[in-house]
């Protein structure tokens, strides 16, 4: 990300928290979270954008 690693923390953080992504556990892999608030974004071509 080109930024610190105090900073990174923080916006992964943030993405965790809002379901963005996903891990299984504090060192694990990081995956692609679906949230339904986030569909419109995602698939703009399925769902009209800020859909719920």
């Amino acid at each position: 990300m080109g930024v610190s690693e105090r900073t990174a923390r923080s916006v992964f953080g943030r993405l965790l928290e809002s379901g963005v992504i996903g891990s299984d556990s504090d060192r694990g892999p990081l995956y692609l979270g679906f949230p339904m608030y986030c569909v419109g974004y995602y698939f703009p071509d399925l769902f009209p954008t800020g859909v719920n």
